[in-house]
């Protein structure tokens, strides 16, 4: 289960942040699971899917969701750095 997320969160970074995946912007995304919440398989599920489908396509929209918010927080929060103007400097109207 753990690589089917993966790739629906750097999905997600690659819609938020452009260009993403560049060799020194550091854009990495790392799930953690405990394990401590166990869930039963949906019963009508079509015999081609794995029991574990419904639950992964939710997980994964999710920390999509999760991930684009807080793509969002970063680039409104970002002050400017060497020279380089944040999103705040740049558009200081849509803070007033």
């Amino acid at each position: 289960m753990e690589r089917t997320k993966e790739p629906l969160s750097e999905r997600q970074l690659a819609r938020s942040i452009r260009p993403s995946h560049t060799p020194l912007d550091g854009d990495t995304v790392f799930a953690l699971a405990t394990g401590a919440v166990t869930v039963d398989p949906p019963t009508a599920l079509p015999a081609a899917l794995s029991p574990e489908t419904a639950l992964i396509t939710a997980i994964g929209s999710a920390a999509a969701d999760c991930l684009a918010r807080a793509v969002l927080v970063g680039v409104v929060a970002a002050e400017p750095v060497a020279g380089i103007p944040s999103y705040r400097t740049m558009l200081p109207g849509a803070f007033e």
